[in-house]
């Protein structure tokens, strides 16, 4: 399979987006107004999750408070029995306005073997082809797992990279990379353009869920890992947080903003 892939150029003065993910319990609670809550702290673009064909509430309500919806997770190959027809599903972004859906986790053992990356990789490549139809690009999303598991030496991740056609793209997630045993910012310079999104958080060791922190407060590199992508789309996440969510969200943008904002 060819690696000759394109990924398409980034903005250089578009802003961080934010994973809503990272404000699940508020938006239980109250989605508009957690959406609100966000616009408020100077947000302007955000990453949606759970999307479906039929379950477009969270991007239609972020669309009308006037967030930009550039990209989504969906779990499309983890749970098929959820998505049985991509095709309405690719065209259901596409008329919301989202250029990129992205799959957020396969489990470990789905980079057991070789044949089993090679099977992720066709399972990836054949979503692609079918988002495409729709002017809609096809991403998968990276935690520990991948990075850790190793064949030959070489991550599994990175055997996936070699394995997919051009037309799908990784979100790299800096923090579970890490975590993996394998430098972001290393991986980064390895990968390419393949990563057009890139998942940014910081963390104290071990890294873990529960030891994440604003970016630039933790153990990671954070600029160097933002060095390395310079055409990949920043996306602040935490997956928790034990102080106020918003206040390291809002922590986190102004800390991407000001290393982007210091290259230029």
């Amino acid at each position: 399979m060819t690696t000759d892939f394109r990924a398409p150029a980034r903005t250089a003065e578009r802003e961080p987006a934010v994973q809503l993910y990272s404000i699940r319990d508020r938006l239980a609670n109250n989605m508009r107004g957690a959406l609100t809550d966000l616009l408020e702290i100077g947000v302007t673009r955000v990453e949606a999750f759970g999307f479906g064909s039929e379950t477009t509430t969270l991007v239609d309500l972020a669309n009308s408070a006037g967030l930009e919806v550039a990209s989504t997770h969906a779990n499309f190959l983890s749970d098929p029995g959820a998505h049985p027809d991509l095709d309405k599903l690719f065209e259901t972004a596409r008329s919301a306005g989202i250029s990129t859906v992205i799959e957020p986790m396969l489990p470990r053992e789905r980079f057991a073997h070789p044949d089993d990356i090679e099977a992720v990789a066709d399972a990836l490549n054949r979503a692609a082809a079918i988002a495409a139809r729709h002017s809609v690009r096809v991403g998968y999303h990276n935690h520990d797992w991948e990075l850790s598991t190793r064949h030959a030496e070489t991550s599994a991740l990175e055997v996936l990279h070699t394995l997919l056609d051009h037309r799908v793209v990784f979100e790299l997630d800096a923090f579970w990379a890490d975590a993996g045993g394998v430098p972001a910012a290393d991986l980064l310079s390895r990968l390419g353009s393949r990563v057009a999104l890139l998942h940014v958080k910081d963390g104290g060791h071990p890294l873990s869920r529960e030891t994440q922190r604003p970016a630039g407060r933790g153990d990671l590199d954070i600029v160097a890992v933002l060095a390395a992508a310079p055409h990949a789309d920043r996306v602040v996440e935490f997956d928790l947080s034990d102080e106020s969510i918003l206040s390291a969200i809002a922590e986190s943008i102004a800390f991407v903003r000001a290393s982007d904002e210091s290259r230029r």
